[in-house]
């Protein structure tokens, strides 16, 4: 008996712990959102970038490198004092004006010129048969006789033309080539040396291209220095007879404007030259008096 009243009680004390811990039934959300497929996005195909056109400095470099030294060309234009200069685009920059060209100051300080270098002037005129005057006046136009060098590095002139004016790309090509063979010749400074708006240099204004193929040795000191009168002037005069210098009028028209190409420069020169044969005040009385005393001796 009391084994079945102890298994009764265990019986009943079993059924009565089992919904003590048996899990809650799970309840089905009311606000339950349907399930999304997700599709896992294919890997994107990497763009194909298109190959970049280098710089106008890039490419100069490169091209450079290919016929200068190209240790010395890297050096060059990776140099802090190569710089952009944009005033070499302004429109107007460069022209002459000759406003006090023909003032009767100027027109001395020609013949002053030509007084100062009688022998150098006149043997360049007898070497290349051109006229002393007209040599004089290239120079007075020029530079005022070696006054107005101008003050631009002349680098950075023709690196700023070939960059900033792809027009002219060619030719500072060619000018830049042709300083860069100067400044190794003469050891300059290729910072150093000043010049034009155009890269001009020395006292008659050759763009390196014409230093290279008509400057002058006139002193025979080795080198053609066109910051030299005695060089200049020989290099002004041999660029004319190169150039189809003669007696006619038309030829000489013809070989100043080789040297400049515009027609107003032909003029300014040739006006100034003519002004310097020209007699001064004092001449033209000293002749008329001789003129007189010739008619009065019987």
């Amino acid at each position: 008996m009391r084994r079945f009243i102890a298994f009764f009680v265990f019986a009943a004390f079993v059924f009565a712990a089992v919904p003590l811990f048996a899990s809650p039934p799970s309840k089905k959300p009311q606000n339950s959102e349907p399930s999304v497929l997700r599709v896992t996005p294919l890997p994107k195909t990497p763009a194909v970038k298109k190959p970049v056109a280098p710089s106008a400095h890039t490419k100069l470099v490169r091209t450079l490198s290919k016929i200068l030294d190209k240790d010395s060309v890297q050096k060059i234009f990776s140099n802090p004092r190569l710089r952009l200069d944009r005033s070499v685009v302004a429109k107007g920059s460069g022209e002459f004006v000759p406003s006090t060209l023909l003032t009767p100051e100027s027109i001395e300080r020609g013949k002053g010129f030509i007084r100062r270098n009688e022998w150098l002037i006149g043997e360049a005129e007898r070497r290349w048969k051109v006229d002393r005057e007209v040599i004089a006046a290239i120079m007075r136009v020029e530079t005022n006789f070696g006054k107005n060098l101008g003050s631009r590095s002349v680098l950075n002139t023709l690196y700023s033309i070939y960059i900033l004016n792809p027009k002219k790309r060619d030719f500072a090509f060619k000018e830049l080539v042709a300083f860069l063979d100067l400044a190794e010749r003469y050891s300059w400074d290729h910072f150093d040396v000043k010049g034009s708006i155009s890269g001009a240099i020395g006292i008659p204004q050759f763009i390196p291209t014409s230093y290279n193929l008509f400057a002058v040795d006139a002193n025979n000191d080795g080198r053609a220095d066109l910051f030299d009168e005695a060089d200049a002037i020989n290099s002004v005069a041999y660029y004319l007879a190169i150039h189809g210098w003669g007696e006619r009028f038309d030829q000489k028209r013809k070989a100043v404007f080789a040297y400049n190409h515009s027609w107003g420069y032909v003029d300014d020169v040739l006006s100034y030259a003519w002004a310097l044969k020209k007699p001064t005040p004092v001449q033209y009385w000293r002749e008329e008096e001789k003129e007189k005393q010739e008619k009065a001796v019987p």
